[in-house]
C-alpha cells in the first residue's frame, strides 16, 4: 500500500528516473552516434571513423580474393605482400593525413599520444600474442591443417 501511494505521488524512483533521462539527453555523445564525441575527444573520434572506413576497405579486399579464389594461386610471398598491402595504410594514411593538416591533433599532440597510434599499438601487441602464443592451440585443439606450400 505504501509503495502504491509513493507511485501515485511521484515517488523517489520516478524523480530519479526523470532526472537520469534529462541528463542523458543533454550530456555526452548522442545515443545515435557510434563514435566518440568529436568536441570532447577529437583524437578518438577521428581514429574511430578512420578505422570504421578502413575496415570496409580491407574486408572488401579479402572478399574479392575469396570470391575470385585468387588465394589458390598465392605463394607464401603473395600472402605476405597481401597482408602488408592491407596493413600499411593503417600506419601510413594517418601520418599522411596529419601531414596535410587533416588530423584534428596536428600540432596539439605528439604522434605517440594520438588515439590512432594507440589503436595500432594495441592491434600489434594483440596480433603478436595471438600469432606467437596461440597458433599452436589453433592447430592442435581445433584440428586445423596448414596446406600452404612451404617456400
Amino acid at each position: 500500500a505504501a509503495a502504491a501511494a509513493m507511485r501515485r505521488r511521484g515517488g523517489v524512483g520516478d524523480e530519479a528516473r526523470a532526472q537520469s533521462q534529462s541528463t542523458s539527453q543533454t550530456s555526452g555523445p548522442s545515443a545515435a552516434s557510434w563514435f566518440a564525441d568529436a568536441n570532447t575527444n577529437p583524437s578518438k573520434a577521428y581514429a574511430e571513423k578512420f578505422v570504421a572506413c578502413y575496415t570496409v576497405a580491407w574486408i572488401a579486399a579479402v572478399a574479392v580474393v575469396v570470391a575470385t579464389e585468387a588465394y589458390v594461386s598465392f605463394t607464401a610471398m603473395s600472402y605476405l605482400l597481401f597482408g602488408l598491402v592491407l596493413a600499411v595504410p593503417c600506419f601510413v594514411l594517418p601520418l599522411l593525413l596529419a601531414a596535410c593538416g587533416l588530423d584534428p591533433d596536428t600540432g596539439k599532440l605528439p604522434i605517440t599520444q594520438r588515439f590512432w597510434f594507440k589503436i595500432n599499438l594495441w592491434v600489434g601487441i594483440f596480433g603478436f600474442i595471438g600469432n606467437y602464443f596461440l597458433t599452436h592451440w589453433f592447430y592442435t585443439q581445433l584440428g586445423v591443417s596448414y596446406i600452404m606450400p612451404q617456400g
